[in-house]
Parts: C-alpha cells; structure tokens; sequence
C-alpha cells in the first residue's frame, strides 16, 4: 500500500498496528510494522525510532509513569495506551524478532541522520554493510556498542532472544504521544495557540474519529465480513480505509453492495465489538453541555444509521437531534450534500447574498428556518475528505489529529487543527440570538 503511511496520523499507524496485534493478525502486523518505522523514519523522530529498536528486541516502548500527570494518565488507561503486549519469546505473531528487527534496521539505516541510532543494531545483526556508509559511520569510533541495550552490548546473539523473552519486560506499544509532556520535540508538530472565541449558529460533527475511535471495531469488522464473502480481510483493509462500506464492497463484492446488507452488517458492530471504541477526550464533556444549553447540533457521518445509533447507544453518549448518515446521501465525503443537509435539518439554509435553497431538508427537519451566513456552521472533522466537505459548503471547520497526518489535514484547508476534543468547549449560548460562543485552545502553531 504504497504511501499509504503518509496520509495518516503516527497515532493511526500506532492504532492499526495495536489492532493487528490484538487480532493475531500477524501478516497485516508485519506490513504495520514496516509503514511505521517508514513514517517515524522519514520524519525523522528519533525518541520513536529508539523505543521501536529497542522494544523489538524485548524492552519496553512504555513511557515513564511519572512523566504523565493524574489526569494523563487516566486518559492513557482510558484510551487503551500501552495496553498492546507483544509478550515474550523470540517470535512475534509467528515471525521471528530478528527478521523484523532487520528490516526495520535496513528501512531506517537509509536515513543517515538516524544513522546514530541504527548503526549500533545493524552491526549486532551482521548487516552494516547494508546501511548507505554503514561501514564508514561504523568506522569513526562515536558508535559503539555501550549505545545499544545492555542485553546487546556483550551477549551473543543467540542467547539475546533467550534473556529477553525470560528477563525483559513484555513491548507495549505506546499510542499516546500526548502523554509525554517533558520529552524533546524532536521536530514534532506544536499545539500551543492561544485560545481564541468564535460565535456560531450550529455544530456539525463527524462519528468516527471525532467523537469516538472505533479502529480495532472496524478490523474485527472487516475480517468477519470478509470471511463472509469469501475476501481476505487483510486485502479489505487495504481498500477500506476512509471509504464508505457500499463502496468498498461495490469493488470487492457487488453482489452485497446494496443498504441493506450494509446497514445490517455495520449494525452488529457496537453489539459485537463494544468494548474496542474509546470516547475522542474532551468529546462526551462537549455533547453533553451542547445537549444540556440546547445548542443545535447534529452527527454527519460516512456510517450507517444502525452504527452510529448503536456505537452512541453502547457508549451512552448524547442523542443529536439530527443524524444524516452514508444512505442518505448519494455521494459521500469529499461531496458537501451531507454537511448542507445537516444544516437544513437542523433549521439553517444559506443566507448569503445570492444563495439559493440547497434542496428539501427532508425528514429530521427542526424549527424554522433560519437564514445564516456559512461561516457560522462549525464543523468537527478527522478526515481530510470531511474537511474538505465542510469547506466546500462554506463552513468553518476545526480539524482533530486523531487519525490523519496534520500535513493533509492543513492541504484539506482546516481552519483549526488540534490534538482531540479537549482543545474546544462551549463558552456560552445567547438562545434568543441564537448564537453559541466556542472557544477554541492549544491550536496547531507549526
């Protein structure tokens, strides 16, 4: 899938590679493994790259407890953070620690200002002349083997599998970046705008990603359908990602490409798969205080009715008045229909000079209507394809960097960009303006 790992979040490849794991899925790991050492490599994230090295060869890519504060490290439990134990013994799903290790050394070592870090394992693996000037970085005598674990500094090789499975912590992955408040930035992108006031008529919300993080749900999902249809599910997830079901299953499997299926089959998902969804933070906190005020607010989605009734039923999360899911549009996302239309249920058409009706706003429909310039609907995306959505319908759009990489979520043209739901919350809402105030905290800044 090639550059597929350049078009989503490190924290996604982390949750993808979490998941296979978890499945026992250990063809789909390995390709994981080999896109994010690839990202961590070409953004050059050292701290990364030294966790992986070393979590492969049997340590720890936990961070340290005492680097997160209480409610960090709530949040990481909450999460799922570090909760993803690749265990002991000297294979990983079936492939051998050494094997992986290898290739994610050889991926790396082309990165010579990471040469520093890789150096040290290509030459335990007896592969330094496989690095770009492996022998002659090798040679200069600043690397050496105190730079590697101390399992790897005097040990033969074959004995290091066997003191690591037997003495060394079992690999976590680590899916909270966040939760590293003291390390060096090490080139990654700030959150630390300050925070600014904008006043809206109406909030727009996407599901997934956004309110909450169903990844390991939609693997499970996906592999059970493809037994179904006689598809193996790691060839679906090479397909499915950002895409709705009826589209994939138009290529893959057109005989069950029709909402009915569809909508029966993602309706099993939160009764199934539950426990796999965790709330985006901050979300629940905001839904319920919009709920509470009276705000209008609605769910735009690329889901089905019976998923997103469900995951919200599951999670006990708030009711929109307004739902406008995949069937009821005829495109998707990137397509603006479905944000427009969540617009007019909730009572709103364009009141901009020389705007026209958009269309019937059909069943769900609520109140008046009410003319309002575009850039007073927010939308909440994850997704480059809804970004654009919203932009194209005119509407302001904060962009969360829970799933996609933050360079196309900035192409897609997100007003804001943030690191989850914390960074917004309801300042205030004036009923008979019809106006509500939404502050907008630790932005992106580069």
């Amino acid at each position: 899938y090639e550059g597929f790992e350049t078009s989503v979040s490190i924290a996604h490849l982390e949750n993808r590679l979490a998941a296979a794991y978890m499945l026992g899925a250990g063809d789909e790991f390995r390709i994981g493994l080999g896109m994010y050492a690839k990202r961590i490599g070409a953004e050059g994230l050292r701290g990364k790259v030294e966790e992986l090295l070393k979590g492969l060869m049997g340590g720890s890519m936990l961070f340290d407890q005492e680097d997160l504060d209480a409610d960090e490290e709530e949040e990481g439990e909450r999460r799922g953070g570090a909760q993803w134990q690749w265990g002991g013994g000297d294979e990983i799903l079936g492939w051998k620690r050494e094997d992986l290790l290898r290739e994610v050394v050889v991926g790396l070592g082309r990165q010579r200002e990471l040469q520093r870090v890789t150096v040290p394992y290509a030459r335990f693996l007896g592969i330094l002349d496989t690095l770009p000037g492996g022998e002659e970085e090798g040679g200069q005598g600043s690397l050496h083997t105190s730079s590697l674990p101390a399992t790897m500094s005097s040990t033969p090789r074959e004995e290091v599998y066997t003191q690591s499975s037997s003495k060394e912590p079992p690999l976590n992955l680590h899916q909270l970046k966040q939760n590293m408040p003291h390390a060096v930035n090490n080139g990654e992108p700030e959150f630390s705008a300050p925070a600014q006031t904008h006043q809206f008529a109406a909030l727009l919300f996407d599901m997934d990603g956004t309110i909450i993080d169903s990844t390991p749900a939609i693997v499970k999902y996906w592999h059970a359908l493809g037994d179904q249809i006689g598809v193996p599910g790691a060839q679906i997830l090479e397909t499915s990602h950002g895409r709705r079901s009826i589209d994939v299953l138009a290529l893959l499997a057109p005989e069950k490409a029709n909402w009915e299926f569809v909508c029966e089959a993602e309706g099993r998902v939160p009764l199934e798969y539950g426990s796999d969804a965790v709330e985006i933070p901050g979300a629940r906190a905001l839904l319920e205080t919009l709920e509470k005020e009276g705000v209008p607010w609605a769910i735009v989605t690329s889901g089905t009715r019976p998923l997103v009734e469900g995951w919200l039923g599951v999670m006990k999360l708030a009711r929109p008045g307004v739902l406008v899911s995949a069937e009821e549009v005829a495109k998707g996302k990137p397509d603006p229909a479905c944000y427009r239309l969540g617009a007019q249920r909730l009572g709103f058409e364009d009141g901009s000079a020389g705007a026209g009706q958009n269309g019937d706003a059909g069943d769900g429909a609520v109140g008046a209507v009410r003319k309002v310039n575009p850039d007073q609907i927010l939308v909440l995306e994850d997704a480059p394809a809804g970004v654009r959505a919203g932009k194209a319908a005119g509407y302001k759009v904060v962009a969360l960097a829970t799933t996609h990489a933050i360079e196309k979520l900035r192409e897609a043209g997100a007003d804001w960009i943030v690191e989850d739901m914390r960074s917004v919350s309801m300042m205030g809402w004036e009923a008979k303006a019809g106006r509500v105030g939404i502050e907008i905290k630790n932005a992106l800044t580069r």
